[in-house]
């Protein structure tokens, strides 16, 4: 699993996971102890991230990044990332989201950085 020596490069793995339709390297960006809000549910853990985007990582869309921005104290980032995906629904249309989703990114003991804390803070389905 690629490992972020980086606050910066934790996002840049994720995406990339997300592309390969690897769902093992996407959680890797994760603590064992992750708390993800997504609107009024609470997904704690690795293992509940797993069951939860499992279905999405798989189908392999095409996430990109749009801009990102991110704020460092001490060994802690908060990092905001607006993207766009693009996948095929099961009737061949191509569905296209944008959204934002905001972190708090924790260094690890070994130096790396993983995702400790997570929200989206919006999403919308975009024109075809």
């Amino acid at each position: 699993m690629p490992d972020a020596s980086s606050a910066g490069q934790v996002e840049d793995i994720f995406h990339d996971a997300v592309n390969a339709g690897d769902l093992e390297a996407a959680v890797s960006i994760y603590t064992s102890e992750t708390v993800f809000v997504q609107g009024d549910t609470l997904i704690r853990g690795v293992d509940e991230l797993r069951n939860r985007i499992s279905s999405f990582v798989l189908a392999k869309p095409e996430m990109r990044e749009v801009s990102r921005r991110l704020t460092e104290f001490d060994d802690y980032v908060y990092s905001e990332v607006d993207w766009e995906v693009a996948r095929t629904d099961e009737n061949g249309a191509v569905v296209r989201t944008a959204g934002t989703d905001a972190h708090i990114l924790r260094r690890q003991p070994d130096g790396t950085w993983k995702i400790l804390r997570g929200t989206v803070l919006g999403r919308r389905v975009l024109d075809a």
